[in-house]
C-alpha cells in the first residue's frame, strides 16, 4: 500500500434494505452502517499482562487513544467533534489526510484482524481491503479452475470422465464432445470437488454398478437393491440414492462379498466362451420369439443384457464400435439372428 493512497474499508456482509421507487417497483440497496466512535479494548504489554485502553474517534485530535486526547472544547457541540465512522454502500474510503480515522479503524475491535482485542466477544463487522491479498486469492482460485479444466481433457475419457458424468447424472449417451462440455462446466464451477471425484474409487464402482444393472445381474426396487431372482442385497436409508449408497458401502466388509459376486457374474457374462456356448445350443422356441421382436425391442434387450455396451462415443458389440443410434439399429437389423442367440 502506497503512503499517500486512499485506503478502502469494507463491510464483511452488507446490510440490505428494501424500498419502492417512484414507479412502485421494489428495490434493494445496501444500508449505511456506522460503528461506535468510542470503545474499550484489551491490550497486552511485553510481559503478556493485559490492560484496558479506550479508543475514540475525534476529528480534531491526532491520537485515537482517549488518554492521549486533549479535553474537548465545551463550546463546540460534541456531535461535531465525535462522530461514528459510517460505511455507505458497504464502503468507507479513508483519504491520506485522515490519519486519525485510519488509526481508529485499524485499532477498532470490529475490524476482523482485531476481534480478539474486544472487552467481550465481538462479531466481525469490517475489514481493510488489501488489493495484493485479493489478487492472491483470485490467482489461487483461477489456478484451481484451470487445473481442473485441463484434467477433464487430459484424463482417460472412457475410464474416468464417463463414470464421473454418470455419477453426476449427466446424459452419457450423447456425443463425446457434449459429455466433455458438461463435465468441463462442472469442473470449472467445482474444481476441488471434481479433482476429488477424479481420484475416487467410488466413481468407478458407481459406473460398474450401472453396468451390472444393465446386464440384469442386479436390479433396483425403490430403496432396495436386489439380485435378479428377487433376493435382497441391501436397503438404502430414506432419501439416499440406492445406486450411490451401494457404490459407497460396497467397500465395507459387510457388503464386500456381495460386490465380489456381482463382479464375478459380470466377468462371467462377458466371457467369449459362454457367448459361444449359448450360440451353439439355442432353444428353438426362444429363438423364434426373439426373431419376432422388432429391431428397437431387440436393441433394448441387448443393452439390458450387456451384449451392447456404451463406451462414449460408441455403442460396442464385441469388437464392433458403432456411432449413433441410427447406425446401431441398422447393424442390429443386419445381424439379428447372431445377436438374438446371445440372449439365450
Amino acid at each position: 500500500m502506497k503512503k499517500n493512497e486512499t485506503v478502502i474499508f469494507e463491510l464483511c456482509s452488507n446490510v440490505k434494505s428494501m424500498y419502492q421507487d417512484k414507479f412502485g417497483n421494489t428495490r434493494t440497496t445496501a444500508k449505511s452502517v456506522s460503528i461506535p466512535a468510542q470503545i474499550s479494548m484489551i491490550f497486552f504489554d511485553e510481559d503478556g499482562d493485559s490492560y484496558i485502553r479506550t479508543i475514540r474517534y475525534v476529528k480534531s485530535h491526532k491520537s485515537v487513544f482517549i488518554d492521549e486526547q486533549q479535553d474537548i472544547d465545551p463550546s463546540v457541540r460534541i456531535t461535531r467533534q465525535i462522530s461514528k465512522p459510517q460505511f455507505t454502500d458497504g464502503i468507507l474510503a479513508v483519504k491520506p489526510s485522515q490519519k486519525n480515522l485510519l488509526d481508529f479503524l485499524r485499532n477498532h475491535p470490529y475490524n476482523e484482524v482485531n476481534q480478539h482485542w474486544g472487552m467481550e466477544k465481538q462479531k466481525i463487522v469490517f475489514r481493510e481491503r488489501n488489493p495484493a491479498e485479493l489478487a492472491r486469492k483470485a490467482n489461487e482460485s483461477n489456478k484451481k479452475v484451470i487445473n481442473a479444466s485441463r484434467l477433464v481433457y487430459d484424463s482417460d475419457f472412457v475410464g474416468k470422465i464417463v463414470p464421473i458424468a454418470q455419477y453426476l447424472g449427466f446424459d452419457t449417451e450423447k456425443e463425446s464432445d457434449l459429455i466433455l462440455w458438461d463435465v468441463d462446466n462442472y469442473a470449472r464451477s467445482n474444481p476441488e470437488r471434481f479433482i476429488e471425484l477424479l481420484d475416487s474409487p467410488v466413481i468407478q464402482r458407481h459406473s460398474d454398478i450401472g453396468r451390472a444393472i444393465k446386464m440384469g445381474i442386479i436390479r433396483l426396487d425403490g430403496q432396495r437393491l436386489l439380485w435378479a431372482d428377487g433376493r435382497q442385497i441391501l436397503e438404502a436409508p430414506t432419501n439416499y440414492n440406492i445406486r450411490d449408497y451401494f457404490s459407497e458401502v460396497s467397500f465395507d466388509d459387510q457388503y464386500h462379498s456381495a460386490w465380489a459376486e456381482v463382479k464375478r457374474l459380470m466377468d462371467k457374462r462377458s466371457t467369449p466362451k459362454e457367448d459361444m456356448e449359448r450360440i451353439a445350443a439355442p432353444k428353438s422356441t426362444e429363438v423364434e420369439q426373439l426373431n419376432e421382436m422388432d429391431v428397437e425391442q431387440l436393441v433394448e434387450e441387448l443393452r439390458n443384457s450387456g451384449v451392447i455396451k456404451w463406451q462414449a462415443p460408441f455403442y460396442v458389440i464385441g469388437n464392433d464400435k458403432i456411432k449413433g443410434k441410427a447406425s446401431l439399429l441398422e447393424f442390429v437389423a443386419e445381424n439379428k439372428k447372431r445377436l438374438s442367440a446371445q440372449l439365450l
